[in-house]
């Protein structure tokens, strides 16, 4: 995907690209306040690849309504478009709210589904959910879980494995609302990118 696309395909997404890397850094103030780092720093595959930041986009279509407002629609952090599709992808650096975790995914599809004229039919076969949560790195502790991950076949990828990683049940949404979910850490995610060769 490249920032041609976009402005090619629609100017208020166009308007908005950034790395992988910037989209998954913290809210300025907790930058400042806190020492925050993006989840993805030190991940070099991220940096190259670029996608929507569509908490932007979101500010943009609502901005008469402050982010404070409990009527306020919530918005992934992140839109990447591939061969393979659309993934919605959300970073987080603390601890993972499940609902609104979920209110994210489904406010994120509303809103395409009102800007970009898309169908539920659409996203259920070609739109893919992605976490990327910095909690999930201390799974990968264990000898088990490194050889299943960084091992020569990508069986973290397979059903079977990926439940390892899902601690929020994200793979209740799989065939309702989109295709695919995933959740991993932020080095997985990286080799992830690398894997499907995203450019």
């Amino acid at each position: 995907m490249n920032k041609a696309f976009w402005d090619s395909r629609n100017k208020d997404l166009g308007e908005n690209i950034k790395s992988l890397k910037e989209l998954s850094a913290p809210e300025e103030y907790e930058q400042k306040e806190r020492g925050k780092q993006p989840v993805l720093d030190g991940c070099p595959n991220c940096e190259k690849i670029v996608g929507v930041d569509f908490d932007a986009v979101r500010r943009k279509w609502h901005p008469k309504q402050r982010d404070t407002d409990t009527n306020v629609p919530c918005s992934v952090d992140a839109l990447v478009l591939t061969g393979e599709g659309l993934f919605l992808i959300e970073f987080k650096s603390g601890k993972v709210d499940k609902a609104n975790l979920y209110r994210k995914i489904y406010d994120s599809l509303i809103m395409l589904f009102e800007h970009d004229n898309q169908n539920i039919k659409t996203m259920r076969q070609s739109a893919t959910c992605i976490l990327v949560a910095t909690q999930l790195q201390s799974y990968m502790n264990t000898s088990t879980l490194r050889s299943i991950c960084y091992g020569r076949k990508e069986l973290w990828l397979s059903p079977k494995y990926k439940d390892v990683f899902d601690r929020w049940d994200l793979k209740n949404l799989e065939g309702f609302v989109v295709s695919k979910t995933y959740c991993m850490p932020p080095r997985l995610f990286d080799r992830f990118v690398k894997i499907k060769r995203w450019s």
